[in-house]
């Protein structure tokens, strides 16, 4: 690929694999798992700020890109400043991040990452509407369940205006921003390598967290460096899983297996560092469950 390879085209090719796809998604919920755990629980303790979590993450991703795709980081690192999507992808994937970090600590890891991982399903309706993939009933009734099922899960009644703060409306935001983002990287991945999409969010987050973060650099622990290290580790390679899986599967059923994401972290939680709850919540998480499943097995 050079500067000028087209990456804007919506014409996707076919190039579904559930198996392949699966096996992708499933790894990049075991990093993305373990990143919001960890991150969580050093903002929470104001150990660390989410612009240090941030460029952390910009770096070491930076240099995993470099070592394990260099060729494709030296043909088409222009894209990252000039191309459209790159641009989308990255930037707005970020700010995406940051306001993901952000409510981690306000919110606790569990219920953080049930808002934010409700993109799935703005995804899989921007996607019907953007890039022609296919919805269909079935797979639009499992992603109306999984809805319901995060309502529940988030405690979210009737009077669902007055029920959201500033907090679970910043996760709110923060979800809809991925979505974008998760467009791109579809559009993207028709013509691009997992690598060189990987490589603008991480330039990105390295560009918008440095301004903020510098204050703090100098500051850290030992531990805290290691902690922020293994967390951006363990999130590079979860981000390149996941955007080899939307090779193989749609953005709706990709996003579906996305949804699996916040059961595993509210276990965690729950287990870890004792967030609580209710038996409505862990019913909207079995109705999460389904609903995806619906949108993951539903052919179209």
């Amino acid at each position: 690929m050079n500067a000028t390879t087209p990456t804007t085209t919506i014409h996707l090719p076919p190039g579904r694999d559930l198996h392949k796809g699966s096996l992708w998604m499933l790894l990049s919920i075991a990093g993305f798992s373990f990143n919001a755990l960890v991150i969580g629980r050093a903002t929470s303790d104001a150990q660390v700020s989410v612009w240090t979590a941030m460029v952390m993450r910009g770096v070491v991703g930076m240099v995993i890109v470099a070592a394990l795709a260099p060729a494709d980081l030296r043909r088409g690192w222009k894209l990252l400043f000039t191309n459209r999507l790159m641009l989308e992808r990255g930037i707005i994937g970020s700010l995406g991040i940051a306001a993901f970090y952000y409510t981690l600590a306000g919110l606790g890891a569990g219920k953080a990452t049930l808002i934010n991982n409700s993109w799935s399903l703005f995804a899989a309706v921007m996607a019907a509407w953007l890039i022609r993939e296919p919805l269909g009933i079935l797979r639009a009734a499992g992603l109306v369940i999984a809805l319901f099922g995060l309502a529940l899960l988030l405690g979210v009644g009737w009077d669902v205006l007055a029920s959201i703060h500033f907090m679970e409306a910043l996760a709110l935001v923060g979800a809809i921003l991925s979505a974008i983002a998760v467009i791109a990287i579809r559009q993207l991945s028709a013509t691009t390598s997992s690598a060189l999409i990987y490589a603008s969010q991480c330039l990105y987050c390295f560009l918008i967290g440095l301004p903020f973060a510098l204050p703090e650099l100098g500051n850290l622990a030992a531990a805290q460096w290691a902690w922020m290290f293994l967390a951006a580790v363990a999130v590079s390679f979860a981000q390149i899983a996941m955007t080899e899986g939307f090779r193989y599967l749609t953005v709706a059923s990709g996003g579906a297996f996305q949804m699996a994401l916040p059961l595993v972290i509210t276990a965690f939680s729950v287990w870890l560092f004792g967030e609580h709850f209710s038996q409505t919540q862990f019913f909207g998480g079995v109705l999460i469950v389904l609903g995806s499943g619906v949108t993951v097995l539903r052919r179209t």
